[in-house]
């Protein structure tokens, strides 16, 4: 018997539970897979959180928030109980998805354990063995146990059931959702923790972000005032509350920069204070209070020069950012802490970059300094690793890498 051709179209079914607004980097990360695959002629359906505005694409079908379940302790018996439940529901959710999609593929973005047992249970009640869609998973959070999360306890204890259910069942009549599941992260260092934590591999494929124009290189000095940028939702883990001392240090060269400080209601009012008191002072600061469009939103960011992330560091050991992600594919300079997850992905495409070892005012400083004093070559430097970025992390190379799977699937099932 002659194989069948391979097929050139598939069907991906995209799930974001967190997804409620077309603003934000769920929106970002969202639009740059799901445009990049339908641009690859495949076709794609999303679904997304019940509560999300209708401007968002995507059907609204989850109902849990995701962030609440992962405060459950699976070692309680009473959280261990609701998150059976949570998880029953997510299964009731995804089923008729998967019985009217028909997928070859699902791809999970910024999933719990209860998401990710929920859609395993869907496929195993649904599909007949070995017929079952592929299901990628993308994990994004820290891995540490905190006071405030039980992120990967809730993922390991996910992990010993699938494995002690695929050990017991009869692979004759029941689908094993493990042969046909690939967890993934988006660098090696959280992989390399995750899977310590779950006893299970773990691959790495960073998200990409859709940029829809990036920076262009402009021959001479870079232009007067150096715009330099906090942004994103600030607190004092990004080191919101270190802004004004920042800006004060470097107090000498305030006739020729710009700062840009997005910041949200929430945002620590005594810091505000000390801002605007700066600006009466004659720093120039602009602050940036209301929701931006996401058209706002990119618009900020390309006219910035420089993009600073006065991170702590040990928060963010294993944890991305966003905002990174973004300046690297816009060819923005990043400033961020050097021995992070942040700081690695920075040094991969913005070797030359400065960055922070010490999450104190004057190391912060000291680096954004020397980011100031050689703004003209790393400009040049930032433009071009925007472009490698693009090529190694772009939407077009991340959907190519999960796509593959769901054309192998239409391949398969032709048989």
């Amino acid at each position: 018997m002659k194989p069948p051709q391979r097929a050139q179209g598939a069907t991906i079914l995209y799930l974001d539970p967190s997804l409620r607004s077309h603003q934000g980097h769920h929106a970002n990360v969202g639009e740059a897979i799901t445009s990049a695959a339908r641009a690859q002629e495949h076709r794609v359906h999303v679904a997304v959180s019940q509560s999300k505005s209708d401007v968002c694409e995507g059907e609204k079908v989850f109902s849990r928030n995701v962030y609440s379940d992962m405060k459950r302790n699976p070692d309680r018996l009473i959280d261990r109980i609701r998150l059976k439940m949570a998880t029953a529901t997510v299964c009731k959710e995804v089923r008729p998805l998967l019985r009217r999609i028909q997928p070859n593929l699902i791809y999970a973005n910024s999933v719990n354990a209860v998401v990710c047992e929920g859609i395993l249970q869907a496929l195993r009640t649904t599909y007949l063995p070995g017929r079952a869609p592929f299901l990628i998973a993308e994990l994004p959070f820290r891995c540490e146990p905190g006071p405030r999360h039980f992120y990967g306890q809730q993922l390991a204890a996910m992990f010993r059931r699938l494995k002690r259910s695929a050990a017991r069942q009869n692979t004759a009549v029941a689908s094993n959702p493990l042969d046909r599941f690939a967890p993934i992260t988006v660098d090696q260092q959280t992989a390399s923790l995750l899977a310590q934590t779950v006893d299970a591999e773990i691959g790495v494929l960073p998200s990409p972000y859709a940029v829809r124009t990036r920076r262009q290189l402009v021959a001479g000095q870079p232009p007067q005032p150096l715009r330099i940028g906090s942004v994103g939702h600030q607190r004092e883990s990004k080191g919101f509350h270190y802004l004004p001392a920042i800006f004060e240090t470097l107090s000498n060269l305030k006739n020729s920069i710009q700062w840009v400080v997005q910041h949200q209601n929430d945002s620590d009012p005594t810091t505000l204070e000390k801002l605007r008191q700066m600006q009466s002072q004659g720093f120039q600061i602009e602050l940036i209070d209301e929701e931006l469009t996401r058209d706002a939103y990119e618009q900020l960011l390309l006219g910035l020069d420089i993009i600073l992330l006065p991170y702590k560091p040990e928060h963010y050991q294993s944890m991305i950012s966003g905002i990174c992600y973004e300046g690297l594919s816009q060819g923005n300079i990043v400033v961020a802490p050097r021995h992070t997850s942040v700081g690695k992905i920075i040094g991969e495409f913005q070797p030359l970059s400065p960055q922070f070892d010490e999450w104190t005012v004057d190391s912060i400083s000291t680096a954004l300094d020397a980011a100031i004093d050689s703004a003209a070559s790393l400009n040049a430097a930032a433009i071009q690793g925007a472009s490698l970025f693009a090529q190694a992390h772009g939407p077009d190379a991340f959907a190519s890498a999960i796509a593959s799977k769901a054309v192998d699937d239409v391949a398969f099932k032709a048989f």
